[in-house]
């Protein structure tokens, strides 16, 4: 039970992040106007999820441990993760 708590807790920081990530600044939102989604292929948690992984690990140059220390999850659940969305 206390590995499926932790394992929720990373799960929520890393959903955490990618609504934060997704928000409108504040500038934004005095004026605000439509735009499409960045990312339209980003229909569910899963793909959203994929894409986030996708850019930190593009932006850490594939450093696996820097990448699940910014997403805020164990190199374990990244490479669950990387093997789940085929991107090892």
């Amino acid at each position: 039970i206390y590995r499926a708590i932790l394992q929720m807790g990373n799960e929520i920081r890393l959903l955490r992040d990618l609504i934060t990530a997704h928000l409108p600044s504040e500038g934004m939102m005095e004026n605000p106007v439509e735009e499409e989604p960045a990312d339209t292929d980003a229909n569910t948690l899963e793909d959203m999820e994929k894409i986030m992984i996708e850019r930190v690990l593009a932006d850490t140059k594939g450093n696996r441990k820097e990448t699940a220390l910014i997403l805020g999850i164990g190199e374990r659940t990244l490479y669950r993760k990387l093997k789940k969305y085929n991107l090892s």
